[in-house]
């Protein structure tokens, strides 16, 4: 904490791709006029029709009491007005299977079965959510858990993609998490509500981890009418992650909610040592375990300006770094045409199950490809729309099933595993990832105090009895 300062210091920030990076932490709580000044020295790098949009707003940061509210407003409408600018369609598949188990805990949203026999009224939808669940309780309860939330979200996360379509003007990224928590919560009390009709306490409670991803696309006004935005939202619970995967490089979006993390975030041991603990993957919160209030959804928002795969897994997958080890021979695959979007789910399922057989997985691809890259996907559209287009499974040639799942065993570096290529370093990506640097500072700056007032606490029941890793 009191770390702000680190923002204010230009030698400290650096663009890496698409993220913003510190390279060190520097003590201190500065002014928001002390970060609009920093900004400031930057806009003569940005396009005129950034510079155009942020010097007003930057102006306003320099009153004694600055309306943080409508900063933000307005820089979120800066960013989302260059990002309408980007083209992207996506395309998206997911499986499941037991392994080497009896029975089949975890669940996927949309299996191949359920894109083919899509009503035509749901394709709209299709390629804009993707979900992964992996049971906790044991059978008849981990897979009767992870069933539900899936069922439950996914017909949520529809009702939520019809409503804001219908809206002329964009809804403000805390509304849109809101909602996604909101439907989060609902699905917990589902599971709760039948642990709590069944007589099961403690440790028979049944429930399930999350990571689900939904594509917002809003409406902006522009000077043709009005043009479509895409924002990719991503919430998870338990320890379902997402990656995203482009040729160059992989990337773990999401952190553990398990008894690791939390000593780590916490400050009671270093990461080395949390993780050598016993209990170290001892789940700290799972949906349906408790009350939705003692949940805590984690949720962000992401503007995709760069062609890649979101990866969503359950631990089946991702357990001894199976992901980081095999993502390079995977992404090489996608985009060279070499195997379709389902094939290479299929093929996830099959590396999951070779190496990693003693659980269940669940994998669900989102691809994602800007107009006029057509590695991933050849759409031959120019609509920023999103489509729902499906390809028909190919069979793995042995060459290509060797490529895929090599023979490699050494485990990645966890902080980020990238190849050797440089990365992209183009204009737009500068320009976004100043924005988004603008919105995070001013955020981070005026809400902290708020942040340690509100922040929820780990509930205590979970800090003295972990939740199993399923």
């Amino acid at each position: 904490m009191n770390m702000a300062a680190s923002l204010t210091a230009p030698e400290a920030i650096h663009i890496d791709g698409w993220r913003v990076r510190l390279s060190n932490l520097i003590p201190g709580q500065p002014s928001l006029k002390a970060l609009a000044d920093m900004i400031a020295t930057l806009l003569s790098k940005a396009i005129p029709s950034v510079g155009n949009g942020l010097k007003p707003v930057l102006d306003q940061c320099d009153g004694s009491q600055p309306n943080v509210d409508r900063i933000l407003e307005q820089l979120n409408r800066v960013l989302l007005t260059q990002a309408m600018e980007i083209s992207l369609t996506t395309q998206v598949s997911g499986s499941t299977s037991s392994g080497q188990q009896p029975h089949n805990e975890d669940a996927c949203y949309p299996s191949q079965t359920e894109l083919e026999r899509a009503d035509t009224d749901d394709l709209p939808s299709l390629p804009r959510i993707a979900i992964v669940c992996d049971g906790v309780g044991g059978h008849a309860g981990g897979e009767v858990a992870s069933q539900t939330v899936v069922r439950s979200l996914q017909l949520q996360l529809r009702s939520l993609l019809t409503e804001i379509a219908e809206q002329n003007e964009p809804l403000a990224p805390y509304i849109v998490m809101g909602q996604i928590e909101a439907a989060i919560r609902v699905a917990n009390n589902l599971v709760a509500s039948q642990n709590d009709c069944q007589g099961r306490t403690e440790r028979q409670r049944m429930g399930t981890t999350l990571v689900v991803a939904v594509m917002i696309s809003q409406r902006l006004p522009a000077l043709d009418g009005h043009r479509d935005v895409n924002e990719l939202y991503i919430a998870h619970v338990g320890d379902s992650r997402a990656y995203w995967i482009t040729p160059e490089a992989c990337h773990l979006l999401t952190v553990d909610d398990d008894v690791a993390g939390r000593e780590i975030a916490s400050g009671n041991h270093y990461p080395a040592a949390a993780q050598a603990r016993n209990d170290a993957g001892a789940l700290t919160q799972a949906l349906g375990t408790g009350d939705a209030n003692s949940l805590t959804p984690h949720v962000q928002r992401l503007l995709i300006d760069e062609t890649g795969v979101l990866l969503l897994c359950s631990d089946g997958l991702s357990d001894n770094h199976r992901v980081e080890t095999s993502w390079a021979n995977y992404i090489g695959l996608i985009v060279k045409n070499i195997v379709s979007l389902p094939t290479a789910v299929e093929s996830w399922v099959e590396l999951a199950n070779q190496k990693n057989g003693h659980d269940n997985v669940a994998v669900a691809l989102m691809s994602c490809t800007i107009s006029g890259d057509t590695t991933i996907v050849d759409t031959g559209r120019s609509s920023p729309h999103l489509s729902a287009q499906t390809l028909p499974p190919t069979e793995l040639t042995a060459a290509s099933k060797a490529l895929l799942y090599g023979e490699n065993e050494e485990p990645a570096d966890m902080g980020s595993v990238t190849a050797s290529v440089e990365p992209r370093r183009s204009l737009q990506v500068l320009v976004l990832g100043i924005l988004l640097l603008i919105a995070i500072s001013i955020a981070g700056i005026a809400g902290v105090a708020i942040w340690q007032t509100l922040r929820p606490s780990i509930p205590e029941n979970l800090q003295d009895t972990p939740i199993p890793a399923p």
